[in-house]
């Protein structure tokens, strides 16, 4: 979906450029929609790579037990943030499907599909993201202290 986007954008800078006008006026239109959808698709390959930022100054000095600990507390605020957004996105899809809203450019595009879209990513990454939650917080009640930080800890610390 990003190349196809990346490739059309091209295609319009360059007829921008050679032929004096853009002959691809939903391009910008397109690509915010894509951007927003691969960013919500990607969240949860980013939870599970351990990739989001952390800032991690301090947890390197930290005992095991204390790293285990944080690590759920940081996947807990992670997860209260989603869900804000979440619940957030579900009122705006809401006001979308009651309004049958349509963009007001010239593709005149259903908001359902991108909106919808996006949505079902940040749902995708809650049902994830409350799997690993869970996980961890057996593994946590269970002294696993080195499963919770191999499976949650920032990929900059060590184990």
């Amino acid at each position: 979906m990003l190349l196809a986007v990346s490739l059309l954008v091209t295609a319009d800078v360059l007829t921008r450029r050679i032929l004096g006008a853009g002959t691809f006026s939903s391009a910008n239109e397109l690509s915010g929609y894509a951007f927003a959808i691969a960013t919500s698709w990607s969240l949860a390959f980013v939870l599970f790579e351990r990739s989001n930022i952390r800032i991690d100054v301090l947890y390197s000095w930290f005992p095991i037990g204390v790293k285990a600990a944080l690590d759920i507390v940081s996947l807990v605020l992670l997860g209260l943030f989603i869900l804000f957004l979440s619940w957030r996105t579900a009122f705006m899809l809401l006001e979308t499907v009651k309004n049958d809203t349509s963009s007001v450019t010239p593709l005149a595009t259903p908001m359902i599909i991108p909106q919808g879209l996006w949505a079902l990513g940040l749902v995708l990454f809650l049902t994830c993201w409350a799997a690993l939650l869970l996980h961890n917080v057996i593994a946590f009640i269970r002294r696993d202290f080195k499963g919770v930080c191999q499976r949650s800890s920032p990929n900059s610390t060590e184990m």
